[in-house]
This record gives structure tokens, C-alpha cells and sequence, in this order.
């Protein structure tokens, strides 16, 4: 039986102080939450065929990369030149070639792009598209397919999400789905859904939260990370070009009770764009770390910025740790052509994952196309 719930919104400010910066900090709830189980999902989309999310294009206005000012900021590390890093087309050693190789869901051409993100779980595999969800065993059968649309039928803005983000927590076997809905900076939201269990094909706890409360900014291109406390999502901010990134603090176990209402601290980030939470696979470790592009190429380096959120439940802070000196620099990019969408503008400027075990961390950023591959890099930052 699918439960609905509405609440009312609240929210508190605060500031949180780092190395010479000081962010908005604020205090508030979901503002919707239902439970929904996926036969109740696959009978809406039975139902309701034309269910999924509006047609996606491309942002179509002119953008430039951000670049924001690394004068002041601390770097924890420097990379020296050729350090980590192998003669051009040479390989380092053969990846493994994979167990099981087949197809996991194909484009149906009604999104540009399709942003393809996926998960595995003990059981099965979870794969997500603008457009839909499906479900499939670890052979790679389709267990069930169903329109976006139709997975978020229960909670507003269902029709019109996009930019996908799954994910699989191995201690508490959990699936954590979110996309972001609307580009009207007024109806703007954040979905999110958690599994009851390990079995996606079970129930599902929605929640909604408002992006901004004031109504002038618009959230982007979420990532998430967890551990054992918190769920930690962000995204770019914009309204009329790129305001901030807004970093959300959600109570994990809010939402993996299904509590009435879910908990979050949500930040204000002036000096950062896209930036990554960590998946942080440790279950005593109480911070969580994030990391972002802080500039392709700066008098012939690269930067990225580590941060942590830290503070214990209810009394989030976000600190803002310093610059990783990376010695090959590479391109930021833009983009200007009238919306058509060319991920090669962007190589580099988006980081990949971000993972975290213990006191070692791994970022994976994608790296100019060579030869017909995509080369990638593994930085470990501590």
C-alpha cells in the first residue's frame, strides 16, 4: 500500500568558517515522503504509458567552465612532474577483461544526452537513464523496465526529473536513487528514494526536498557519497548562469527508517563548482570527504580542492582542506555552439567517483580521449 505523507518546510541559518571563506549554512526537512512498492510502480507504468520525464535538450545557454581565485588556500600536496604518470601510449598494465559482458539499457532517443548511470547490489543490477529504470539479476535477464516517470509517480515533480544517481550501500544494503527535478528555479527539487532492503523490486522511500526556498536558483548535475551517518548530495546552482553549489547534509538513517520527515544541513558553496562526495566504504569513519576541479591549468598545473564534512549529526560543518597539485594540467572547457551537447569540451572537468576506505582516497577523472580510448587517472589523496 503506497502511504503519502506531507510536511512543512523549515529552515534555520548558520555559517560555517574555513580557510577564509565563510558559507550559508541551513537547517530544514523534506517536504513530501511516500512509500511505494515497485508493483505499484510497474502497474503506474502500465497505466500511464506516457508517464516518463519531459523531453531533455541541452542547456543552450553559453558557459564557461568557473574558475575561482586559489590565492590563500592551503596545498596539502604537490605532485612532481612525471611522478604518477607513464610515456604516451604506453600501458602500464592490461585491465582484466570482465566476467560477463552484455547489454544493460539501450537509449530510446528521447534525452540528450541519456545521462547513463548504474549500480550493482548482491543480487541484482539497477541501471538508470533520464528516461527509465530497469532492473536485471547479475546474468544480465531484465527483470523489469519502467519510465522515470513512473518510478517517482508518487512524489511531485515526477515528470520532470533528469540527471540520474545510483548507488548500492553494502553495510546496510541499501539502493539510494536520486534526480533532480525542474529547471524553474520555483518548482526546482530534489528526489530521493531509498530501498527497503536489498531487493529493489520491494518497497522504495521517497522523499522530496526544496533546492532553494528562496526560488532563484535552480539545482544541476547532482553527485552523492555516504557513510555511516550521512547521505551527502550536491549540485550546481543556477539562475540566469551559475550562482553556487549547494551541498546537502541528509540523516541516513531518516531515511532508512522511513521516518515521517528526513533531516538535512544544507550548504551554500561560493568557491567551488561539481563538487564530489565520497563513497565511503569504512563503517567507523565519521567524516565525509568531497573533492572538485578547482582548475585545469594555473601556470601549468592542476588543482583539485579536498573538503570534509564533519561535525557529527545535527551539528554539520563543511571545512574546506586545501589544493592537490597535480603536475599535468589539462582543459576546463566551454561551451557555446547553441545547446549541441559535446562531452569532449568537458574533458577533465568533471570528476568521475569519488571513494574513500580507511584513510585512503581515490578519485577517478576522465582524461582526453587517445587512440579511441578514454584514459582515466587514479589519484590516491591521503
Amino acid at each position: 500500500m503506497k502511504q503519502v505523507f506531507f510536511t512543512f518546510f523549515a529552515a534555520i541559518i548558520f555559517t560555517s568558517i574555513t580557510i577564509g571563506q565563510q558559507y550559508n549554512k541551513y537547517k530544514g526537512t523534506s517536504t513530501f515522503k511516500s512509500i511505494t512498492s515497485f508493483k505499484e510502480i510497474e502497474a503506474w507504468d502500465k497505466e500511464h504509458p506516457a508517464a516518463g520525464p519531459k523531453m531533455k535538450v541541452p542547456n543552450k545557454e553559453p558557459f564557461i567552465y568557473p574558475e575561482f581565485p586559489l590565492e590563500g588556500k592551503k596545498i596539502l600536496y604537490k605532485e612532481k612532474a612525471g611522478q604518477n604518470s607513464i610515456p604516451h601510449g604506453q600501458i602500464k598494465d592490461l585491465s582484466p577483461l570482465p566476467a560477463k559482458d552484455f547489454l544493460a539499457l539501450n537509449d530510446n532517443n528521447n534525452s540528450i544526452p541519456p545521462d547513463v548511470n548504474g549500480a550493482a547490489g548482491p543480487n541484482h543490477l539497477m541501471i538508470t537513464l533520464n528516461t527509465e529504470v530497469r532492473i536485471m539479476d547479475r546474468d544480465g535477464n531484465p527483470i523489469s523496465t519502467v519510465n522515470t516517470g513512473a518510478f517517482w509517480h508518487s512524489v511531485p515533480g515526477a515528470g520532470d526529473s533528469f540527471d540520474p544517481k545510483i548507488s548500492y550501500d553494502p553495510y546496510e544494503n541499501r539502493w539510494i536513487f536520486l534526480m533532480p527535478s525542474s529547471s524553474n528555479p520555483v518548482y526546482s527539487r530534489l528526489l530521493v528514494g531509498v530501498s527497503e532492503n536489498s531487493d529493489p523490486t520491494g518497497n522504495w522511500f521517497m522523499y522530496v526536498f526544496d533546492t532553494d526556498p528562496n526560488n532563484t536558483h535552480w539545482f544541476d548535475y547532482p553527485n552523492f557519497g555516504f557513510n555511516k551517518n550521512w547521505i551527502v548530495v550536491t549540485g550546481n546552482m543556477f539562475g540566469g548562469g551559475f550562482g553556487y553549489t549547494s551541498l546537502f547534509v541528509l540523516d541516513k538513517w531518516d531515511l532508512y527508517n522511513n521516518s515521517p520527515v528526513a533531516n538535512y544541513s544544507r550548504f551554500e558553496i561560493n568557491d567551488g563548482f561539481t563538487l564530489v562526495p565520497s563513497f565511503t566504504y569504512d563503517t567507523i569513519e565519521e567524516d565525509i570527504y568531497i573533492v572538485n576541479n578547482a582548475g585545469g591549468n594555473v601556470n601549468g598545473k592542476g588543482y583539485l580542492n579536498l573538503w570534509r564534512v564533519t561535525g557529527g549529526v545535527g551539528n554539520e560543518l563543511i571545512e574546506n582542506l586545501g589544493l592537490i597539485e597535480i603536475a599535468d594540467p589539462w582543459n576546463n572547457g566551454s561551451y557555446a555552439n547553441g545547446g549541441n551537447f559535446a562531452p569532449s569540451l568537458f574533458v577533465g572537468s568533471y570528476l568521475g567517483f569519488f571513494l574513500s576506505r580507511g584513510l585512503n582516497m581515490f578519485n577517478l577523472t576522465n582524461l582526453p580521449v587517445i587512440e579511441g580510448r578514454v584514459k582515466g587517472e587514479l589519484f590516491q589523496l591521503i
